[in-house]
């Protein structure tokens, strides 16, 4: 079983590749403008973030550089945290980005975006 606890920063892990080209320091501002912030033992910090009480919320994840796909695997633990309708923007350029968001329960859309040079494929939750 992963430990979940909610966080008010990022831990000071070692992060993949892929995080750390999204550690842009206005993406940053996501973290402090969350409503929910959880580590995931020690392989991810996931958030969620409601732009008003009405709408499904916005899901961002970032992953450190040690996850396994066991550990991605054990993150289904907490998907009866996220609420169906929930969208979130994949960097399309990493497979384990999309291998995660599907573990998650959700599905692509035919939305896209770029932000800080990387494009994002917009994911809603089933």
């Amino acid at each position: 079983m992963i430990q979940i606890e909610r966080v008010s920063v990022l831990p000071d892990w070692e992060w993949a590749e892929h995080t750390k080209r999204e550690m842009t320091e206005d993406a940053m501002d996501i973290i402090t403008d969350s409503d929910f912030v959880y580590a995931v033992g020690n392989c991810a910090v996931v958030g969620l973030k409601y732009d008003n009480y009405l709408c499904p919320p916005s899901f961002w994840f970032v992953l450190a550089k040690t996850i396994t796909p066991r550990e991605l695997f054990a993150f289904r633990q907490i998907q009866h945290l996220i609420p169906r309708g929930t969208v979130t923007g994949v960097d399309i350029s990493n497979e384990e980005n999309v291998r995660f968001a599907k573990v998650f329960g959700f599905e692509e859309l035919n939305l896209f975006g770029t932000r800080a040079g990387i494009e994002y494929q917009v994911y809603r939750r089933k």
